[in-house]
Formats: structure tokens, C-alpha cells, sequence
């Protein structure tokens, strides 16, 4: 796969995986923790608005984002597919 990622895009998927994380540590709702899961995927999936099935798997793995090194390991897991 090609990288599709722009460096703004990058910039704004890493701010909401800080959202995510920070979620995590300070909500205690199951309810309230699903509504920023979603919204920070509904997000970042919105950058994209041509993606692809490839492009998606690579993406979804966000909505599981819970920790710190969680973040880490997406975000590198990314990195490979930003573009120039």
C-alpha cells in the first residue's frame, strides 16, 4: 500500500489518540468512554473521505486505543504510510 497519510492528517490522528488515552484515564463510564471512542474515530475517518478497505484495516485498530504505549504502537504502526 501506498503512503496516503498527510502530515496534518498524522498531526490531527495523534492529537486524538491523546484524547483517547486521556479518556481512559479519566472517565470511570462505559458510556461516556464509547461516545469518545467514536467520535474521535468518526473523526479521524472523516480526513478520508476516498479510503479504501486497505486503508480502513489500517485504521480501525484506533477505536482500540486505551494507553499510552497503545497510541505508541498505532501511530508507529502508521508512520510507514505518511507521505512526504
Amino acid at each position: 500500500m501506498e503512503p496516503f497519510i498527510k502530515s496534518y492528517q498524522f498531526n490531527f490522528i495523534e492529537m486524538q489518540t491523546q484524547n483517547l488515552v486521556n479518556g481512559h484515564a479519566s472517565v470511570n463510564d462505559e458510556a461516556v468512554l464509547k461516545a469518545i471512542r467514536y467520535s474521535s474515530q468518526d473523526k479521524v475517518l472523516n480526513l478520508f473521505p476516498d479510503i479504501d478497505k486497505q486503508q480502513m484495516d489500517l485504521l480501525n485498530p484506533f477505536i482500540e486505543i486505551k494507553e499510552k504505549l497503545d497510541a505508541e504502537r498505532f501511530l508507529l504502526i502508521l508512520r510507514p504510510y505518511l507521505k512526504n
